[in-house]
């Protein structure tokens, strides 16, 4: 809804700002959530390549338990085999090959599997938009 004070907020369109006890709800450009998802895991990528394998593999988590998991229900309507092959690489891809310091080009194309399955979950959201839309 509109920018205001809350008790209780939970949105992916919003930045929040603590204020005064509550919770302060700004407009922000909408940015779609894929490519939320797309920037956050870009940041862990480079992260890692800095030397801060414990940064990158936070950012990979923030990005599934803040954004990605707020999609599955629509994307597992759709395609469940995607949405399994995502759920193992946001928990054991990455952060794994985080973990056991992997070399980074093996990094790079866990990431670039990764972006390529976001980006057919981007379209499949467009399509759920787009048939809802449609019907109201």
């Amino acid at each position: 809804d509109d920018p205001g004070d809350f008790p209780f907020i939970c949105s992916y369109t919003a930045h929040f700002r603590i204020m005064n006890g509550t919770i302060r709800a700004v407009e922000v450009e909408a940015m779609n959530p894929i490519d939320q998802i797309l920037q956050q895991l870009q940041s862990a990528v480079k992260h890692y390549e800095a030397g801060d394998g414990q940064q990158a593999e936070k950012t990979v988590y923030a990005a599934y338990m803040m954004i990605f998991e707020g999609l599955e229900g629509e994307l597992i309507e759709r395609d469940p085999d995607l949405v399994f092959q995502l759920e193992i690489d946001f928990n054991a891809g990455l952060p794994l090959l985080f973990k056991q310091g992997a070399p980074l080009a093996e990094v790079r194309d866990q990431y670039d599997s990764m972006e390529k399955n976001l980006k057919v979950a981007k379209q499949l959201l467009a399509e759920t938009e787009a048939e809802r839309s449609s019907v109201f």
